[in-house]
């Protein structure tokens, strides 16, 4: 009974150590890997504080809100950095023999970390959509208010109307100029089925309201049948959207959380307006957490190549995975996604699947 009892005990032990060995290397990656990305920002972002006069306190608020999308960024690197150097230190000072010795296996020794970090790739999905978002939401808020530039351009835009039923959709805005690009009104009944729509090749603010130029306007009864078409040279609609609300609009599926980026696809869908990049960076939002899965077991499979210098071991193993991912998935996927070439399931998922088997491939073949 002792022995079973010591059996049962030891596996608990040896997991808080690791976990408590971990948490430090982790804690220290995950600081400097937030000042990288602050750092960054600020040096991009001096000259127009220096220009607009900004105090040192507004420069700190403006910094501090960019920390919550530093960490969720960073955070599948830093750990797979925290990971490599928790089990290097086991393995550099022969503490592993022992573990083996002991009846308990590599696989039996790590896998807590690995669920840990199957659990944290969830919380990521929802840090992201329930806190991330808003901290960027509001800090782009902020920095709009004290950025005079009036020429920005937006792109892709879709919108609800606050008259009842309608959206609005957009190719471009000029906001130096008032002017939508390819705009399309619409109306969506109880059943989600349109019943009218205005495309036009441009619209423009005018005092009286919107005024579309040649264009054309449909109709179609409740069932879904078209009953009158009409083309325009010029039209004015009288809807309560004035250019601001274009200018102040979140567009980017990056900028929303899960609920919004999901009706916003399904109702591009319906317009039958081109969707690829919203797709796929919507599919993003669940398979870049899911890379914290893929690193975590890949840190586990190079943790013990090398007993000297594990500390620019693990540092360089940690920065070349993450160059790896970055052009895989931002310069090649990414871009293949969005003009079309491979699906947008695909161009976000694919980095996932092919680094899986790579990454278990290396904890078969890890020395133990």
């Amino acid at each position: 009974m002792r022995e079973r009892a010591s059996a049962v005990k030891v596996p608990f032990t040896l997991y808080k150590m690791l976990f408590a060995s971990f948490i430090n290397w982790y804690l220290l990656a995950q600081f400097l890997g937030i000042l990288v990305v602050v750092i960054a920002d600020l040096f991009g972002q001096l000259d127009m504080y220096l220009s607009k006069n900004l105090s040192a306190l507004e420069i700190l608020k403006l910094t501090s809100l960019l920390v919550p999308k530093a960490i969720w960024f960073t955070m599948p690197f830093v750990i797979m950095f925290g990971i490599i150097m928790a089990i290097s230190n086991f393995y550099q000072s022969n503490e592993l023999i022992a573990i083996f010795t002991s009846g308990i296996s590599y696989a039996r020794f790590t896998m807590p970390i690995i669920v840990f970090s199957v659990f944290l790739s969830i919380m990521m999905i929802f840090i992201d959509s329930f806190g991330v978002i808003y901290a960027m939401r509001y800090r782009d808020q902020e920095m709009q208010k004290i950025n005079s530039k009036k020429d920005e351009d937006y792109s892709n835009i879709t919108l609800r109307s606050e008259k009842e039923g309608y959206f609005w959709h957009a190719a471009d805005f000029d906001a130096g100029k008032n002017k939508l690009e390819k705009p399309i009104i619409f109306k969506i009944n109880e059943d989600y089925l349109i019943t009218e729509r205005v495309d036009a090749n441009y619209a423009i603010y005018t005092k009286t309201g919107w005024l579309f130029y040649s264009g054309t306007e449909r109709f179609w009864d409740d069932n879904g049948t078209l009953i009158k078409e009409n083309n325009f040279e010029r039209k004015t609609l009288l809807l309560p959207e004035k250019p601001s609300i274009f200018k102040s609009s979140e567009y980017e599926i990056e900028n929303m959380n899960i609920l919004e980026a999901y009706e916003r696809i399904k109702l591009l869908e319906r317009i039958n307006v081109e969707h690829r990049k919203e797709s796929t960076d919507f599919h993003k939002k669940f398979s870049f957490p899911c890379i914290l899965i893929i690193f975590s077991i890949f840190s586990v499979g190079v943790a013990t190549l090398s007993k000297v210098y594990i500390l620019i071991v693990g540092l360089a193993l940690s920065i070349v995975q993450a160059i790896v991912y970055y052009i895989a998935q931002f310069l090649l996927l990414d871009n293949l996604a969005y003009t079309g070439i491979i699906s947008p399931v695909a161009g976000a998922w694919a980095t996932f699947f092919l680094f899986l088997p790579v990454a278990i491939t290396l904890v078969i073949r890890s020395k133990t």
